[in-house]
């Protein structure tokens, strides 16, 4: 069936929007104060959940270079890299962690590295 251009075109009733666009995201207060890498963070720890500690350590490589003072990225980059068995990188990693921080766990990591030989 051929329509005129004077006969209405049933489907472009059916293409009218019936609901207003949605709104864009509102930005919590706490979301505004979390640190910038939060997402990647959250993808690289999902990564490593299930089993690609070669992918999460390249996200978290990437993070740390973006952003070098954020120390739950060098502990996470720490942990990925010693799932992996890079043993050194991850020593590495969370002396960064425990520099930036103090965090205690990060330095137990560190020094259970250095007393594998790594």
């Amino acid at each position: 069936m051929h329509y005129s251009e004077s006969a209405p075109n049933p489907l472009q009733e059916m293409n009218t929007p019936t609901c207003p666009p949605p709104k864009a995201p509102r930005v919590s207060p706490i979301e505004s104060r979390l640190p910038k890498n939060h997402e990647t963070l959250a993808i690289a720890l999902y990564m490593l959940d299930y089993g690609d500690a070669m992918g999460a350590d390249q996200l978290l490589t990437a993070a740390t270079a973006e952003d070098p003072g954020d120390p739950k990225l060098w502990l996470a980059a720490g942990i990925c890299r010693m799932r992996r068995g890079a043993m050194r990188s991850a020593s590495a990693a969370f002396e960064m962690a425990a520099w930036l921080s103090d965090d205690g766990d990060a330095r137990a990591l560190h020094d259970l590295c250095d007393l594998m030989g790594f």
